[in-house]
């Protein structure tokens, strides 16, 4: 099994091989191909891998039920990874700080800042090239007296 591979996944590609194997003469009993399947789980299966086999005997274990365990227990997995992001969102606060004296660098008092502002509302305004050009123009000659003094 692949690491980010959930068990369907895992199962419909587990299955196209031992069909193709079939098709081939080779043909694996009922409790071998649940021993492969239990083989190819990852580390992160290993305690449901342990709960299956305490609790069923293995030799006479369907590959349906065995599929169906592990696809219950990834559900409820990932029940509880979301629950668990859930949570991790809501606990996640900021600290601010405000301030309410008056700061050197206000946006209002930059003469850049309100350039582009009347610049970005006259462009908008245009409807038509001719008006357009004027537009620019006239922003043209606004920023060199601005730059000039």
């Amino acid at each position: 099994m692949k690491e980010h591979e959930s068990i369907n996944e895992m199962y419909s590609r587990f299955t196209l091989i031992i069909n193709g194997l079939k098709l081939l003469g080779k043909i694996y009993p009922e409790k071998e191909v649940v021993r492969k399947v239990i083989r190819s789980l990852p580390k992160r299966w290993e305690a449901k891998l342990t709960v299956i086999q305490e609790a069923n005997d293995l030799n006479v274990l369907k590959l349906e039920e065995l599929v169906d365990s592990l696809m219950t227990n990834e559900i409820t997995m990932k029940i509880h990874d979301e629950e668990e992001t859930t949570s991790k969102k809501k606990n996640l606060a900021l600290k601010t700080e405000t301030s309410h004296e008056p700061s050197e660098s206000s946006d209002d008092s930059d003469p850049e800042w309100l350039s582009s502002l009347e610049s970005s509302r006259s462009f908008l305004q245009a409807s038509e090239m001719g008006r357009l050009g004027e537009i620019l123009q006239t922003n043209h000659i606004r920023e060199t007296t601005v730059i000039g003094m």
